[in-house]
């Protein structure tokens, strides 16, 4: 008889092999920089005070080994999605070569298999990137094992990815098969990789990524800066025709000059080819691939155009285009039109049972109006990382068309950060986010100190492009970084180090003077 002993011994067994091929595909440790010396201590501290700082995460019973600069997460937390994103916060950490996650999840509650099995089923179905796809799901002390059959590797993951939000899910096992309709020559998958990885902005160095195809296997050689860059550069391989993607020999170098970074190797884009990248970001999201998307761009702005049905393909399509790299801006023209046969009743019923199926949401006691397809949420919640979780989840139920969040929040002197791998909008995209701190007790020498130190830890911006200046704790940034991303993120970090105000004066990299 299966019990939790049995399962929990099953995954401290595979963490440990886990581990051991971390350690054997991260790559050697590279010369300290410098300017900085990150021993094991260090950076454990430093991802013990990123996990704290974050909203989503309850770090108190989350043990941080850091040996080699390998990471390994132990302890245990209420919800998938919380051991989900201490690892993906953690990937993101400068310093770090691999991460293995042995958190092990003790949800809250007493949720039966069967009632977990219903609403995957049924989350599945609410959705509407998922719910024509042929899938089913099976329970078993918590985990979840999906099977059934999709076309492609991104929607897999997408089904993956709606189950780990499930209320009571402790793990998930996916063996959803991909069925190809058609094979693919290995030099066009090759040529499409490329593509992908050179114009993916969080990919810094995508010209040292070597991509080889053979029968449909890709592996990925060579070096990139970071834990998160190279899960990025894994999902973009898996694109249509591949059967596998090896990535034991894509090493992580996080102490690569910035002479190995895109901008030096890849200075010219053109409109014509940012366009086709954009469109190929789009084909790849399996949320916007079914609907036809103009997509233009004059001088790296971008414009998009079209009809969606739901409220989410339209957010996905806007955040897929600022992620490509070589786009400054990004206009919205996309029209929501929900299908006239989902009723304002069924879209209510819908988004209260999304609502009670997440583990995040579950608890507080959130009113839903819906009127013409528009969502009115009115309740309260403890901080703004939920009423965000909130918006968007009423954004993926079929045929919803605006969000209209008016929830409360308790705890409104926390603001949210942005990690691109975990948070599904940017919170400034949102009409009602608009936090800033209020008063700081730091000198501004303390804070341009603290805001220098937020830039250098993160992967995602070039430290040395930034100059910060800070007077009366507002902190201003000038200078050049490479895409849209690059310079919200650098934002969000001066607000970190403890900035009341941002004045961002960055400006965009012309790359076509750039030798």
């Amino acid at each position: 008889m299966w019990t939790f002993r049995k399962c929990r011994t099953t995954y401290r067994v595979l963490g440990a092999l886990t581990a051991l091929a971390a350690v054997l595909c991260a790559g050697p440790v590279e010369a300290e920089d410098s300017d900085r010396q990150t021993s094991d201590r260090v950076l454990s501290e430093r991802i013990r005070q990123e996990l704290t700082e974050d909203p989503g995460v309850t770090v108190d019973e989350i043990q941080i080994d850091v040996s080699d600069r390998i990471v390994t997460l132990d302890g245990t937390v209420g919800t998938l999605m919380s051991k989900d994103r201490a690892a993906a916060i953690t990937e993101t950490i400068r310093g770090v070569r691999s991460v293995v996650n042995m958190i092990q999840v003790l949800p809250d509650g007493q949720a039966s298999d069967e009632d977990i099995r219903r609403d995957i089923e049924a989350a599945w179905l609410s959705d509407p990137a998922t719910d024509s796809y042929e899938v089913k799901a099976q329970v078993r002390d918590g985990m979840a094992t999906l099977s059934g059959a999709v076309d492609s590797y991104p929607e897999r993951d997408l089904c993956e990815h709606v189950a780990r939000t499930v209320r009571g899910v402790t793990a998930v096992q996916n063996n959803i098969r991909v069925n190809y309709k058609s094979t693919r020559d290995d030099r066009e998958i090759a040529a499409e990789i490329r593509r992908l990885h050179h114009f993916n902005a969080y990919i810094d160095r995508a010209s040292q990524i070597d991509v080889r195809v053979k029968d449909g296997k890709v592996t990925l050689r060579g070096t990139v800066g970071s834990v998160a860059e190279r899960t990025r550069a894994t999902d973009d391989a898996w694109v249509a025709g591949v059967r596998d993607v090896a990535v034991d020999d894509l090493q992580v170098n996080v102490w690569a000059k910035d002479s190995l970074r895109r901008k030096r190797k890849n200075p010219v884009v053109s409109d014509a080819a940012l366009t086709q990248a954009v469109k190929d970001a789009l084909l790849h999201d399996p949320r916007v691939n079914m609907f036809d998307i103009k997509v233009t761009s004059d001088l790296r702005r971008v414009t998009l155009r079209g009809e969606v049905d739901n409220l989410k393909a339209r957010r996905s399509a806007v955040q897929d285009a600022r992620n490509t790299y070589g786009v400054w801006h990004v206009y919205d023209r996309i029209t929501v039109v929900p299908n006239e046969d989902v009723s304002d009743a069924a879209i209510k019923q819908k988004v209260k049972r999304a609502i009670r199926r997440n583990p995040l949401l579950d608890p507080y006691r959130i009113d839903v109006a819906v009127r013409s397809g528009n969502v009115r949420l009115t309740g309260t919640v403890d901080t703004y990382f939920e009423k965000a979780q909130a918006d968007d989840l009423a954004s993926t139920v079929h045929g919803v068309g605006f969000v209209n969040n008016d929830l409360d929040v308790n705890y409104g002197d926390t603001g949210l950060s942005y990690y691109p791998f975990t948070d599904p909008v940017y919170p400034r995209d949102l009409d009602w986010y608009d936090f800033e701190p209020t008063a700081t007790t730091k000198s501004d020498k303390e804070i341009r100190n603290e805001i220098r130190d937020e830039l250098w830890w993160s992967p995602f911006v070039d430290a040395d492009q930034v100059a910060v200046t800070v007077e009366d704790g507002t902190a201003t940034l000038t200078g050049a970084v490479d895409s849209w991303f690059e310079r919200q993120k650098a934002s969000e970090n001066a607000r970190e180090g403890g900035a009341v105000h941002v004045v961002n004066n960055l400006t965009f990299v012309d790359q076509t003077e750039i030798e």
